[in-house]
């Protein structure tokens, strides 16, 4: 179990950065012939800064639980906190493309929660001393 633990952040990372790459070099690009970019609407066009921008977040964000899962079990849940906002907030089509490596992050997190609750020392009774009562 504990090799699971160390590994299973990786390999969420891994699939992070997979589909981050995935994406960069596929179907997040529109085809841009024949478009005159004087013609555009004026302003920023959000979505398409979102839809470039937050697989970036969410990869820092697979990074933190990666890095923090075996020492810090809180830092890795806010890692896994600032992966979820990323994914709430992204536009259409990166929820359904993240989710996976989200699951697995959340999963790596959540044993590691468990194994580190089933390593804690039971509390000991209050006046007990060496197997005696005072």
């Amino acid at each position: 179990m504990p090799a699971l633990v160390r590994r299973l952040p990786w390999v969420a990372l891994a699939l992070t950065v997979l589909t981050a790459t995935l994406l960069l070099f596929g179907p997040l690009w529109d085809d841009p012939r024949g478009e005159n970019p004087l013609e555009r609407p004026r302003g920023v066009a959000w979505e398409q800064v979102l839809q470039l921008s937050l697989p970036t977040v969410m990869v820092a964000g697979a990074l933190l639980v990666a890095l923090a899962l075996p020492h810090s079990v809180a830092l890795a849940g806010a890692g896994v906190l600032v992966f979820t906002v990323a994914l709430v907030v992204a536009p259409a089509p990166l929820p359904v493309w993240f989710l996976p490596a989200l699951v697995v992050t959340a999963a790596a997190v959540a044993l590691a929660f468990w194994q580190q609750r089933q390593e804690a020392p039971a509390p000991r009774e209050p006046g007990v001393v060496a197997g005696r009562r005072r």
